[in-house]
């Protein structure tokens, strides 16, 4: 997990001279306009939004003091913040995931010895089925949002997008998370119709799709829903309802309680 980020965080500091070069370059002396902007709907509207904000020089320009406003200053930081806050949340997890890998199952075990004594059978059986609901959320989460990156990736490579294999790899950690895939992909594709690349971008468009859906609707549940014998609407249910409660701990958290009630209200049927 580590190797791949360093990679990614030695690529984005290699480039960011060019991005701090690029920025002062728009500055200084404007943002060209897209061929392809004229052939959009409302085509004429947008290039001539363009040419009198974007054109021209930024500095001075409507666009520029809208930038300045302290609405977006204010926004700037805090998703500084939030960033910030993330860095340290994932420092965490790896640190806490060493730990678990290293004396995760001795750890089960003993817990799994407590369970017994206090709640009986019932209680370890009720352990077992949770344990399995959280490993199969994470196969589900983790496994699919990997296979999601390289298949959505493979379509970088394909279209000659520049550092496809990065870009894979933020697409699979945004696909790990529900509905997140299409932002990466999306900003690819429009990374190349800004670039003239509309055949490219509408490739890139469509694979994700497909790809976004297949897996979403259909690999993923599959895979928590057989481990764990929850129906679909559970499954969507326990993600969506345990993130929104919980936060991305609840994306675990919700299969699991999931799993426990219908344990319980079949066993209340029997």
């Amino acid at each position: 997990m580590v190797l791949p980020f360093v990679l990614l965080f030695t690529q984005v500091l290699h480039e960011t001279h060019q991005l701090i070069h690029g920025v002062k370059d728009i500055v200084q002396n404007g943002l060209a306009m897209p061929p392809f902007v004229a052939h959009l709907p409302f085509g004429n509207q947008i290039a001539s939004w363009w040419q009198e904000n974007l054109s021209r020089p930024l500095e001075g320009s409507p666009a520029m003091e809208a930038l300045r406003s302290g609405h977006v200053a204010t926004a700037g930081r805090h998703f500084g913040t939030v960033a910030l806050k993330g860095i340290v949340h994932f420092g965490f997890m790896l640190l806490t995931l060493f730990v678990l890998l290293r004396s995760g199952p001795r750890a089960a075990e003993q817990a799994l010895k407590a369970v017994r004594r206090v709640f009986g059978a019932d209680g370890t059986h009720l352990a077992i089925r949770m344990a399995a609901a959280v490993r199969a959320t994470v196969t589900g989460l983790v496994v699919v949002g990997l296979g999601e990156g390289a298949l959505i990736g493979a379509s970088y490579f394909a279209t000659g997008l520049p550092h496809a294999a990065e870009l894979g790899l933020v697409t699979a950690v945004a696909a790990m998370l529900p509905f997140c895939a299409p932002i990466a992909f999306g900003g690819a594709a429009l990374w190349l119709m800004t670039h003239g690349q509309v055949m490219g971008a509408v490739a890139v468009l469509a694979t994700g799709a497909v790809v976004v859906f297949i897996a979403e609707h259909f690999v993923r549940p599959g895979i928590i829903g057989s481990t764990t014998r929850l129906p679909f609407l559970l499954v969507l249910f326990g993600i969506l309802g345990g993130a929104e409660t919980f936060g991305l701990v609840g994306l675990f958290i919700g299969p699991a309680l999931m799993t426990v009630l219908t344990l319980l209200w079949r066993e209340a049927l029997r």
